[in-house]
């Protein structure tokens, strides 16, 4: 049961959605009834008024797609789609060689390369990886180090969209949430690289929830596990506190029952894509500053508040809400846990029942850990305890979480440390 206090919290945060839904109607209404071009002008004379300039309308890399976001810097690009199990197609992105190599001979370009394996966070999608330059986004750095880079994605979000017998309207489609993503999702794409790759290892590298869906794979699939020559975990999330604002702690220790009442069944937070659509690039990037700061108490200082209007473009991408019910579980019960199909969230002195755990203390590939001295969201100490022996951990102490793929510093700090490990476990296999 909810005390007074959360119940009350749980109501504004209603109204709250309520009241955006309006704006969201109001919006679309003057979108379809006033010309674009008046629009538009209407917005930048409100946008002049405000403490930031947009001067990132006209910037062609805000909707480029994920294939043209890799050819626009000068790489070659290669979409690759398996089929799931269960019947989600899932694209993947190629990055077969770096720069240097597009003018060479195309027999010299087929010589082997070891597989480098890119998984984004929650709510994202294989574009976070590729919106900088060549010297700017690991990926591209990877590729020009002369291997095979490979950027996936997970069934639900804008390239793992489509089933082959339920449609994205349907309740069906949307009933999935991290075990899928870990048992299923995560495994196809890795033995496709392997496969295309000539391979029998691959390097994992993943961001947030990309790192959260690996140690779950890892821990209970050993033989996917026994295939990673390097995982590299950035803002490693397993385990997770509680968000900063009260309003949404009191929604995160709701029943999932309300959580669906509100958000319902299927896809979560469309509406982002909505402003993102409306808003111009400067003022949808504050708004999402301002968001960030009220859930997660980010300051989102290390951005280039110069790229934030290209980076929080292509900040979100479709998920489940069922995926968030499962974090809910996951922050309530201080459990890296399996989805618990049970209606109860909130914890009790002797639970009737416990959903089964991911055991990452029995991941048995060597481990790299990145993360952030400032970053509240992972229980980062918790994780350093269960992974007894990683290769390597790093901290830097004025990262947050979005840091580590998105820092201005992140080439200079980070980026040059994971590529190090990178080669010494390359050059292992090797010998």
């Amino acid at each position: 049961m909810l005390s007074l206090p959360e119940l009350i919290n749980v109501v504004i945060a209603v109204s709250v959605l309520v009241l955006e839904s309006i704006a969201r109607l109001i919006a679309y209404c003057i979108r379809f009834v006033i010309p674009d071009a008046l629009t538009n002008s209407v917005l930048r004379l409100v946008s002049s008024y405000l403490p930031f300039k947009d001067a990132h309308s006209q910037d062609p890399v805000l909707n480029m797609d994920c294939a043209r976001l890799i050819r626009y810097r000068g790489y070659p690009a290669e979409l690759h789609t398996v089929e799931t199990s269960d019947g989600f197609f899932i694209t993947m992105f190629r990055i077969p060689s770096g720069r240097a190599s597009l003018d060479k001979l195309p027999e010299h370009r087929e010589q082997k390369k070891h597989p480098v394996f890119f998984m984004h966070g929650f709510l994202q999608s294989s574009e976070a990886w590729v919106l900088r330059d060549s010297k700017g986004c690991l990926p591209f750095i990877l590729a020009d180090e002369g291997y095979d880079v490979w950027l996936g994605n997970v069934r639900g979000n804008r390239y793992g969209y489509k089933h082959r017998h339920f449609s994205p309207r349907s309740r069906q489609f949307w009933d999935f949430g991290m075990d899928e993503m870990a048992r299923i999702d995560l495994p196809i794409q890795l033995e496709y690289a392997m496969k295309v790759s000539g391979a029998c290892k691959i390097t994992y590298i993943g961001f947030s929830q990309g790192t959260a869906i690996a140690f779950a794979a890892f821990s209970v699939l050993p033989d996917l596990a026994s295939k990673i020559s390097l995982f590299v975990a950035l803002a490693p999330s397993t385990r997770v506190h509680g968000l900063k604002n009260p309003i949404i702690e009191s929604l995160v220790a709701c029943d999932p029952n309300i959580v669906y009442l509100i958000f319902g069944r299927r896809r979560l937070l469309s509406l982002a894509l909505f402003w993102r659509r409306i808003l111009p690039p400067a003022m949808f990037s504050h708004v999402i500053d301002i968001s960030t700061r009220l859930l997660f108490g980010w300051k989102s200082e290390n951005l280039s508040p110069k790229e934030k209007p290209r980076l929080y473009a292509h900040l979100y991408s479709y998920g489940s809400v069922k995926t968030m019910v499962h974090w809910f579980q996951v922050i309530v019960n201080s459990r890296f846990q399996m989805y618990d199909d049970q209606d109860a969230v909130t914890k009790k002195k002797y639970p009737g029942h416990l959903p089964p755990l991911y055991p990452v203390s029995q991941i048995r590939c060597p481990v790299a850990l990145f993360f952030g001295g400032s970053d509240p969201l992972p229980d980062t100490e918790w994780l350093l305890h269960e992974i007894s022996e990683p290769v390597y951990v790093h901290c830097q102490e004025e990262y947050e979480h979005l840091d580590f793929q998105w820092a201005a510093s992140a080439p200079k700090l980070v980026y040059p440390k994971i590529v190090e490990l990178v080669h010494s476990h390359d050059s292992e296999m090797k010998r």
